[in-house]
């Protein structure tokens, strides 16, 4: 057994010469043969290690006798080890997850926080080839795509599994020839949790079928992670090629739907879970309700996880945390002549002056317009776009609806409000920095000119 673990061990590069391991023991059978064959191996090795074991609270004494007993065989072995209580009951409750769950991220975090503490780079596991079987069996009943067929690695990050070659059987009947004793969790024979069924009824069934099941499952799943290193290598090519990130999100190029299905998925996929930070709750259905936004028309939209949203943009899609509603900005009316201030100390100054042979060359300024002063018989207003707002768009008088306007511009649903609109009524005269309207032109018969200049904080706009 020990010289499978070295070979095994060795084989993936588990452990360096100076490691400080920090080992998860229970106080089952996994764990504590793990224990004992680390400890043997680390003086061929070169590593130091430590235990640490977490008290979930959901067992009462049986629970605490866990901890004892992990207690006195590092006091037995002379191996430094450190205990945390968690309450995964109350944990539960703020989080409203499942125990199971709940116990795993509180497990995990508390691994952490003792290798931080002890100075451990290597986290050791005990799974077994068993669980990683176990876990293959329990994704694919649930639904799960190639990550489900290698759930369990020998090594992610600071986490090692040197025990993972071993089936349980094995394990059990190493500790019995050596005569360990260790602690058995009554709670493994419930078999209304999904993977104690999958353990007591399924997984015997297989291995009665198949002696070597348990084998073959593990060897298919590090054939299957092999794959898909390769298959993250390209996608991450392609991810770089196609996604665009920003502050506030990222955008998906149309162009992406010409690679294969498989890698249009999975950056669909890795697109939510950049932006959501997860990869919790987010499923094939909602990959496929983005996938579908880019056979739909601009402005069309889909809700996801985490308060995120999908929208098609003039490009391709657009995913972004959903934006709080703005308040609404009350019409600022405009100072004739002088400067008007806005609420995001921006400014706009007018002027008013008459036509002359020295000043009737019309400034073509994005941010600087001249009106018809003599004809304008209203008050004018600045303010965000409105539900009717429309321009005047040739000499005719012809008009078009300012979201047909947008469109044509091509300016996305999310960032309409932000353009500054000069109006009086519905009817817009200068959409800032975009476009301004046929109406109220300077003309041979114009005898004053209204200058409108827009300038945004101390930048002064041409």
């Amino acid at each position: 057994m020990l010289e499978k673990l070295i070979r095994f061990v060795e084989e993936f590069h588990m452990i360096e010469k100076g490691d400080h391991l920090l080992v998860a023991v229970s106080g089952g059978a996994d764990s504590v043969c793990l224990l004992q064959l680390l400890l043997r191996a680390k003086g061929c090795l070169g590593f130091c290690l430590s235990v640490v074991h977490v008290e979930h609270g959901l067992r009462g004494e049986e629970s605490k006798e866990d901890m004892n007993f992990v207690k006195e065989l590092c006091d037995k072995w002379q191996v430094p080890c450190y205990c945390k209580e968690v309450d995964v009951k109350e944990k539960q409750r703020l989080e409203k997850t499942t125990e199971e769950e709940t116990a795993r991220n509180l497990r995990y975090e508390a691994f952490y926080q003792v290798a931080e503490k002890v100075g451990a780079n290597k986290i050791a596991l005990a799974h077994n080839a068993n669980d990683q079987a176990e876990t293959m069996l329990f994704f694919l009943s649930r639904g799960t795509g190639l990550k489900g067929l290698c759930p369990m690695q020998p090594c992610r990050k600071m986490v090692i599994r040197p025990l993972l070659f071993a089936q349980r059987g094995e394990i059990e009947g190493y500790l019995k020839e050596i005569n360990q004793s260790y602690r058995t969790d009554a709670t493994n024979k419930d078999t209304t949790y999904s993977r104690n069924r999958i353990r007591k009824e399924v997984l015997p069934i297989l291995c009665e079928m198949n002696p070597m099941a348990v084998q073959h499952f593990l060897a298919a799943s590090f054939s299957v992670k092999k794959a898909m290193d390769a298959l993250e290598d390209m996608q991450q090519t392609l991810y770089n090629k196609y996604v665009e990130s920003s502050e506030n999100g990222i955008t998906i190029n149309d162009t992406l739907l010409e690679e294969k299905p498989y890698f249009v998925d999975e950056i669909i996929k890795q697109s939510i879970f950049s932006v959501a930070k997860s990869a919790k709750d987010i499923g094939a259905t909602h990959v496929a309700a983005v996938e579908n936004l880019f056979t739909l028309q601009v402005g069309r939209r889909v809700d996801l996880p985490y308060h995120l949203v999908g929208k098609r943009d003039y490009h391709g899609v657009r995913i972004e945390k959903e934006q709080p509603c703005k308040k609404k900005t009350d019409p600022v009316k405009l100072k004739i002549p002088g400067e008007t201030k806005l609420e995001n100390g921006d400014s706009i100054f007018t002027r008013v002056f008459p036509v002359s042979a020295a000043n009737c060359e019309i400034p073509m300024k994005s941010y600087t317009k001249w009106f018809d002063y003599a004809i304008i018989k209203d008050d004018l207003f600045v303010r965000p776009k409105e539900t009717g707002d429309y321009m005047v768009i040739d000499a005719k008088g012809g008009k078009k609806k300012m979201k047909k306007i947008f469109v044509d511009e091509k300016i996305p649903s999310g960032r309409r409000e932000d353009v500054l609109l000069l109006t009086r009524g519905n009817e817009v005269l200068w959409a800032v920095g975009l476009r301004r309207s046929e109406a109220l032109k300077v003309t041979s018969e114009t005898t004053q000119i209204l200058e409108v200049r827009y300038c945004k904080g101390e930048e002064k706009h041409e």
